[in-house]
């Protein structure tokens, strides 16, 4: 394998989005792994939540990986209440698909 350096680290394209289906909206959408930055809000956003919540785990992760073609996010903390009245199925599907994007466990979360 190469030896990297600053630029080629930072030049890398190392977030890959995925369109999923969701025949249950009538479409797709696209997730993309959590960023560092991301990951870290979300831990910040869980936190305050409270820690042990799998619910607010869920659509934190959600709405942070939820993009249209375009790689802009859908969704922010404030639509977590309309999500919530969502389609489980759904709203799974999406979940699980991000969840095996991005690698996410509870070691990765620091819990």
């Amino acid at each position: 394998m190469k030896s990297l350096n600053r630029e080629s680290i930072l030049g890398a394209r190392d977030i890959k989005k995925i369109k999923v289906d969701v025949p249950e909206w009538g479409g797709s959408i696209y997730i993309a792994p959590l960023t560092v930055g991301q990951r870290d809000k979300m831990l910040s956003d869980l936190r305050e939540g409270g820690e042990g919540d799998v619910a607010l785990l869920r659509m934190l992760l959600f709405i942070s990986t939820v993009q249209d073609a375009d790689g802009n996010l859908l969704f922010t903390k404030e639509d977590i209440p309309e999500l919530e009245n969502k389609s489980a199925t759904a709203i799974d599907r999406i979940f699980n698909a991000t969840e095996e994007l991005a690698a996410v466990t509870e070691d990765s979360l620091g819990k």
